[in-house]
């Protein structure tokens, strides 16, 4: 019931759907007994698979879904450190890239990814599809950045605002140090922003024009008070 009001809304307003579909196989088995569908079958059936929908992990489809996926436009967020700390598995993104399916990166929330970092998540997506499909050219660096920016942007909709340096799109700009030992030489950028960069090597930050950080302080907030407030929270869960 819940869906099918969903389904009805985002109809009526074109807005942005998103929901964890397929990410475990119990999960896929349970949707199969209860509606005898999998779970993207059953969204389909629903008309929730469109342009303006997200589906977080997929990580168990069948080659007719990722035909399915592609042809309804629907994108997909692959969460790669969640999927691996939660034993979910791989998901098959090669192959949903290659049907040209839009696919942006996530990190799930921090029950299943501790430090929320995508920094990280672009270097396990380069590195675990290698792995898992025995092939060193798959998900090369320029690929895996465009998931993380500019794919990302898309499957949120959002593309005409945000994903990349353009003319008349909101002024959102990391700047890295790239003076740092581990980050010299600099032969591609890409592979450097993938392979070698990391989350600490981020020293100043801008969203829609506006400096959040700068030279590593933090400018919006006071750290040492959300620092406290948090330390105050997780006390309260403890108990």
């Amino acid at each position: 019931e819940k869906l099918e009001t969903c389904a009805r809304l985002v109809h009526e307003y074109d807005a942005l759907f998103m929901i964890h579909a397929s990410e475990t196989k119990t999960e896929v088995a349970d949707i199969q007994s209860r509606f005898g569908m999998t779970p993207i079958e059953y969204l389909d059936e629903l008309g929730l698979l469109r342009k303006k929908t997200c589906l977080a992990h997929c990580v168990h489809l069948r080659e007719d879904e990722i035909a399915r996926l592609a042809e309804t436009d629907t994108a997909i967020a692959h969460c790669p450190e969640s999927n691996l700390k939660t034993g979910a598995g791989i998901a098959s993104i090669p192959e949903m890239l290659t049907a040209g399916v839009t696919v942006g990166l996530g990190t799930d929330g921090a029950a299943t990814n501790n430090d929320l970092d995508l920094w990280g998540e672009m270097h396990t997506t380069a590195l675990i599809h290698k792995g898992s499909h025995l092939d060193p050219t798959l998900m090369p660096a320029k690929q895996v950045f465009k998931m993380a920016t500019s794919f990302g942007a898309r499957a949120l909709g959002m593309a005409d605002k945000v994903g990349s340096l353009e003319l008349g799109k909101r002024a959102d700009i990391v700047l890295i140090d790239f003076d740092k030992l581990h980050l010299t030489p600099l032969y591609d950028v890409y592979s450097h922003l993938v392979y070698a960069t990391n989350k600490a090597d981020v020293c100043t930050v801008m969203i829609n024009g506006q400096f959040v950080m700068k030279d590593r302080n933090l400018l919006t907030i006071n750290e040492q008070d959300a620092k406290d407030q948090v330390r105050k929270i997780a006390l309260e869960i403890q108990k």
